[in-house]
């Protein structure tokens, strides 16, 4: 045995068999050698082949580094669950801090979307602050000038009714002695007829004095004559006055109408004045011989025009391209008084009257799910019409026309 001992050596690597505890070990064949002894030229080949072959022994000893190695690995195992437990619950708390600041992001959005929006709205009320400072400039040199007009009709009125007035003294002058005359000419009349008549009345009881009075009777007719001559001269005269008496009066009264109409013209414009500045102070925008009211919130197209018409106007009705440019430039969309409610596309005003003018886009009107009014929805581009459904929320724009 002790031969047997010195021939074994413990074996880390390689074939080995393993007992119950686990340790590796191999057994020299030399005992079943040592039993069966070969023949001496291979026993010596056998002895070399020993001395150099290593051969396993079964330990008797556990290896503490073995248990050590258990218990670490059941430290990291719980270890590695506890760390799978945190990895979770850390997951939830940063699913729902990516949550928590996804809504703010999204609050933080719509706050700088408002704030754009109040930016724009403030920036549309910058510009129309100005047009209405531009417009109310406008608006006070018109009414000066409009001062001025009314000044000079004023005296010319006053001229004119000073010429009237002096016409009319010496209308009536000349009437006075045309009717003196007249009278001194029927005075003379009824002399001459009662002179005929004496003369007639003398040739009848002196128709034996008729050779001696004949000279005087051919005077006295001559006498008539001339006297009937002069009689259908003043008789013309008289006709002439009465005729020219008609056209005074005729020219009085066509200058009476002329007053009246001057009038009427400088109360018209007096009144018109009057709305310029009501509508100014109102909000209202002046543009080509009307006044233009822009809506500060949305309804549908039945009350905007309702709107419209309770302030005496009614919703925009386009009838020149500068108008259509005009509705443009305030950059919104807005109704206008154009609708096909009575008949589908017949496209009328809201006076009544047909669409002679259009500013349609190309795919316009379409008529997709009943639309049959009128928003100026594209106004970036001068064909800026769109139809759409009365119902949809607007702003709008009113229109009141102060010259026809």
């Amino acid at each position: 045995m002790s031969d047997l001992t010195k021939k074994v050596r413990y074996k880390k690597d390689g074939n080995a068999d393993c007992d119950n505890a686990g340790n590796v070990y191999v057994i020299s064949d030399e005992l079943w050698r040592e039993k069966n002894p070969p023949p001496p030229k291979l026993q010596d080949d056998i002895k070399d082949q020993q001395q150099n072959a290593p051969v396993y022994v079964r330990s008797t000893k556990r290896n503490p580094l073995k248990a050590f190695a258990v218990c670490l690995g059941l430290l990291c195992l719980l270890l590695l669950i506890a760390v799978i437990v945190l990895l979770v619950l850390s997951s939830q708390d940063k699913n729902n801090r990516i949550m928590e600041r996804n809504q703010l992001l999204g609050e933080i959005s719509d706050l700088t979307s408002e704030r754009d929006e109040l930016q724009s709205s403030y920036n549309d009320m910058k510009s129309l602050n100005r047009n209405l400072m531009q417009k109310t400039s406008q608006l006070e040199n018109e009414k000066e000038h409009l001062q001025a007009v009314n000044v000079n009709l004023t005296k010319e009125r006053d001229e004119l009714q000073d010429h009237i007035n002096n016409k009319t003294l010496e209308m009536e002058a000349r009437i006075k002695t045309l009717t003196k005359e007249r009278d001194e000419l029927k005075n003379k009349l009824s002399d001459c007829d009662k002179k005929t008549l004496d003369m007639e009345a003398s040739i009848k009881t002196l128709t034996e004095e008729q050779d001696e009075l004949k000279k005087k009777l051919s005077d006295c007719e001559k006498t008539t004559l001339d006297m009937e001559a002069r009689i259908k001269t003043l008789t013309e005269e008289r006709d002439d006055l009465r005729k020219r008496l008609s056209n005074c009066e005729k020219a009085t009264l066509d200058m009476e109408a002329r007053i009246k109409t001057l009038t009427e013209e400088r109360d018209e414009l007096k009144k018109k004045l009057s709305d310029f500045d009501d509508y100014s102070q109102q909000g209202w925008v002046y543009f080509s011989r009307s006044f233009y009211y822009i809506s500060s919130y949305r309804a549908n197209w039945y009350n905007s025009r309702y709107d419209c018409r309770r302030r005496g106007a009614d919703l925009l009705i386009v009838n020149t391209k500068e108008e259509q440019e005009f509705l443009n430039q305030y950059h919104r969309i807005l109704w206008i008084g154009l609708t096909d409610r009575e008949r589908e596309g017949t496209w009328k005003w809201v006076d009544g009257t047909l669409m002679t003018i259009s500013f349609w886009p190309s795919w316009e009107p379409n008529n997709i799910g009943n639309e049959d009014c009128l928003e100026t929805k594209f106004y970036t581009d001068e064909k800026s019409w769109n139809d759409a459904k009365c119902g949809d929320r607007n702003f709008w724009i009113c229109e009141k026309k102060m010259i026809p």
